[in-house]
């Protein structure tokens, strides 16, 4: 027995004969109108910030003045060039989706929805363009927006606000047919996000 479909048919829609259909959905484009919004869809994502660690020729981070004159290698909270990261970075705006999800049953498990109510933030998922090219010792800042979605302000420094940041755990290349990078799910934890605490921005 068919089943009547119970989404709304558009006016002068065409239908697609599932015998006769051979294409195949680009995930990269489908990933562009979903997270950015090409064309007429909705952005589903929202802006965030990369935030690409320096360096050198052999790979490794460039260490900022602050870290690097101290014993321990550690980086000072109050340094105007890195905030405390110990190495030098340079930020840039990407798209994104984030998600809460739970650590149960490992990584493939993290995709259940959690039911209303309690949450279990123990990784935060974030969805990236596969052009992104996030590497492990970046981080992602998540900025704080306003209701709107619209990136908010601060009324004392007239700039963005950095309202957490996550670091990579396990960046996980979704590939699909011949191997090619459709995008980027990467796994943060949530309890290791350093947060913006400061109530005065």
């Amino acid at each position: 027995m068919k089943h009547p479909s119970l989404l709304p048919k558009k006016a002068g829609a065409k239908t697609i004969d599932p015998k006769t259909f051979t294409g195949e959905i680009d995930l990269r484009e489908e990933f562009d109108k979903l997270i950015l919004g090409i064309g007429e869809k909705i952005r589903h994502g929202h802006p965030m910030i990369l935030r690409r660690m320096r360096r050198q020729e052999n790979g490794e981070p460039v260490f900022c003045t602050c870290s690097v004159n101290d014993p321990h290698r550690q980086g000072k909270r109050d340094c105007v060039y890195c905030q405390g990261e110990g190495f030098l970075w340079d930020e840039e705006w990407h798209i994104g989706y984030a998600m809460y999800t739970s650590s149960e049953g490992g990584k493939s498990d993290t995709y259940v929805r959690m039911p209303s109510g309690n949450i279990k933030g123990n990784y935060k998922l974030f969805f990236l363009r596969y052009d992104v090219g996030i590497k492990y010792g970046d981080k992602i800042v998540e900025v704080r927006l306003d209701e709107e979605g619209k990136v908010q302000l601060s009324s004392t420094k007239n700039s963005f606000i950095r309202k957490e940041v996550h670091k990579p755990q396990t960046i996980a290349e979704m590939r699909s047919d011949n191997g090619r990078l459709e995008y980027y799910a990467v796994y943060c934890r949530a309890e290791d996000a350093i947060r913006n605490t400061n109530p005065n921005e």
